[in-house]
Parts: C-alpha cells; sequence; structure tokens
C-alpha cells in the first residue's frame, strides 16, 4: 500500500505539532523531517514489516489525532518485545482516544507471533500517560536517571514500563537461565 505524499505531508504535520505542543515527547520539533518523501519511506517501512505497526486515528474531518506504532528492535534476542510509542493531538487529550489507541495497539500485540512484551518510556511527571499505561497493565519496569533533556537543558528520568502480552510471560514466570 502507498501512502499519497499528501497523507505523508499530513503525517510530517501531527509529528510537527506534537513535538511542538507535547513536552515529553523525545522528538524535537527541529527533528521532524522536512520531506514527505521521507516520511512516505518509512510509513512503507511500517507496512512491510510483519512485526511493526502504524496506528493513525482521524477526526470527522479527516485530520490526524493520533499516531502510535510498535517497532521492533530488530536484534533475535529482544525478538520477542515491541516498543510501543504514541503522541495524542492536545485537544483530544482525556478524552478516552489514547485508550482507544492502546487497546488496538495491545489486541494487535497479542496476535502477533512471538511477542511477549510491549516496552514503553514515558517521563514520570507525564501522570496522565502513566495513569492510561496503567489502567491498560503496564507495570514499572526500571528508571532511567537523567535520560532525557528538554529543549532548555532540564534533565528528566525516563520511567520504564511493560506489559506482558502472553500469560505466565511476566516476571517470576519467566524460565531462568541460573
Amino acid at each position: 500500500m502507498l501512502f499519497r505524499s499528501d497523507e505523508a505531508a499530513a503525517t510530517l504535520e501531527f509529528r510537527l505539532r506534537s513535538a511542538r505542543s507535547a513536552p515529553y515527547i523525545a522528538t524535537s520539533p527541529h527533528e521532524v523531517p522536512g520531506d514527505p518523501l521521507v516520511q512516505q519511506a518509512r510509513i512503507e517501512q511500517f507496512i512491510a514489516h510483519e512485526r511493526e505497526v502504524l496506528l493513525v486515528a482521524l477526526d470527522d474531518a479527516g485530520r490526524i489525532i493520533a499516531l502510535a506504532a510498535l517497532t521492533s528492535p530488530g536484534r533475535a534476542r529482544l525478538n520477542h518485545v515491541l516498543d510501543l510509542g504514541m503522541a495524542l493531538d492536545e485537544a483530544w487529550r482525556g478524552r478516552g482516544l489514547g485508550t482507544l489507541v492502546m487497546r488496538a495497539l495491545l489486541d494487535w500485540a497479542r496476535a502477533c507471533p512471538g511477542v511477549l512484551k510491549v516496552s514503553l518510556g514515558v517521563i514520570p511527571e507525564n501522570h496522565a500517560a502513566i495513569r492510561l499505561y496503567e489502567r491498560m497493565g503496564f507495570v514499572p519496569d526500571g528508571l532511567q536517571r537523567a535520560h532525557f533533556r528538554r529543549d532548555d537543558g532540564v534533565f528528566l528520568d525516563h520511567a520504564l514500563m511493560a506489559f506482558w502480552v502472553k500469560p505466565g510471560a511476566g516476571p517470576g514466570d519467566r524460565k531462568s537461565v541460573v
């Protein structure tokens, strides 16, 4: 499936809007590629990769209001893990869209053969996101101290969270290597 250049451009516009309005997104506005062809190529990579998915939510006018992805680390020893990233339009936060997006992504992960864990990172000060992730079944999975640096130079911690996709796959249920 090929995306038209205007669809790739709309995706870029959303990414830029999100980078400007969401202080907890790792991508700075100047890092969003300006060329829709670059974005189109990345979208086509998602389509071609059986272990990755890109979810785009649109409002009634066809405007992008959420962009979310599950990506594979691309290493054999990490093949059981998918990394989750998502952004919601500022006007749609707190209205249930995040829950719908997360359900769709987690349903997709459950259906993906060999996937045991979905991992994400979140700034601890992003309380609304953490509440959503906890409601969806994510649990703390570590903390990276001073891992995220805001544009003003302030360092923030980065909390890791995990969702165990298959019953019996979580900590304490793993096969020991000792």
